[in-house]
């Protein structure tokens, strides 16, 4: 009779481990945190000759595709930041920028932060003017605790 009742507690327990261990492993976990997926790339034809806009994104996996959380976009075309942020998790977009000139010398560091969708006229230094054709502009974008790899563009 004991042995029958340590036999029964023992694939008690073992039941116990594998079903546990297969809830744990196959049910999704509701406290789950968003992961960002960066990418980076580049449209040489956006319509302005020689340049080349750039495009930062962290994007989320969806089971059949991305969906785009946070973006920055430098357009050649008329040196604008284009800057998403379309995840309400607390985070705001922020995207540090820097432009350099044809020789590569940095001209000027700007640092862009916001919560919501936003567009911003881009000038060197900070502002005052347009960037000089031919000029780069290299950016980073960050969400959610999470950073995309640098991106070059051309203005």
């Amino acid at each position: 009779m004991n042995r029958n009742r340590m036999r029964h507690g023992l694939m008690l327990a073992l039941a116990t481990v594998v079903f546990g261990g297969l809830s744990i492993t196959t049910g999704p976990s509701a406290s789950a945190a968003t992961t960002l997926v960066p990418k980076v790339f580049k449209n040489p034809f956006d319509g302005d000759t020689g340049g080349v806009s750039a495009y930062a994104q962290l994007r989320e996996y969806q089971g059949v595709g991305y969906i785009v959380r946070y973006q920055a976009v430098f357009h050649a075309e008329g040196e604008t930041l284009e800057v998403w942020d379309r995840l309400t998790d607390g985070s705001e977009a922020t995207v540090v920028l820097k432009v350099y000139d044809r020789d590569n010398n940095l001209v000027d560091t700007d640092k862009f932060t916001t919560g919501k969708d936003h567009t911003f006229n881009l000038g060197t230094p900070d502002g005052s003017g347009n960037i000089t054709e031919g000029y780069k502009v290299r950016f980073i974008l960050s969400g959610g605790g999470y950073t995309t790899p640098p991106i070059e563009g051309i203005a």
